[in-house]
């Protein structure tokens, strides 16, 4: 008979998970050489810049545009299916609810219909078909 681990933790015992982050640093350059050259990105970069006071919640800093201390994408796909992969069908997205992997994605960044792309995106994930309830 093989025990059971879950009933071996001690129960006055406090649980761990250290995780390790940094920034991928080229993924960080692509996207930001992506973005310099986005149409919609200049147009939002100079209408912040002519009147910084009418986007209290924007910011520049380091040719990246912020909103609310998360970076701002532009709805040109090229980052955002990669985003998606690594916040939701990586070992440390973990497959995550819609709500879960949204505030994941938004502690980092944010872009026009997050939220939208986010249900779609695990409405078709294969892991998530095969071995989730449904929850209609």
């Amino acid at each position: 008979m093989v025990a059971y681990a879950l009933s071996r933790i001690d129960e006055g015992a406090e649980a761990q998970l250290l995780i390790l982050s940094f920034p991928q640093f080229e993924f960080m350059a692509q996207l930001c050489e992506m973005l310099l050259i986005s149409l919609a990105f200049q147009n939002k970069m100079a209408l912040i810049s002519a009147n910084p006071v009418a986007y209290p919640n924007y910011q520049v800093q380091n040719d990246m545009l912020l909103y609310k201390g998360s970076i701002w994408l532009n709805d040109d796909k090229t980052f955002i299916p990669a985003l998606l992969i690594e916040f939701h069908a990586t070992p440390l997205g973990g497959h995550f609810s819609v709500a879960k992997t949204t505030r994941h994605i938004q502690a980092s960044f944010i872009w026009d219909h997050l939220w939208r792309d986010v249900k779609t995106f695990i409405w078709n994930c294969a892991t998530c078909q095969q071995v989730k309830h449904v929850t209609c």
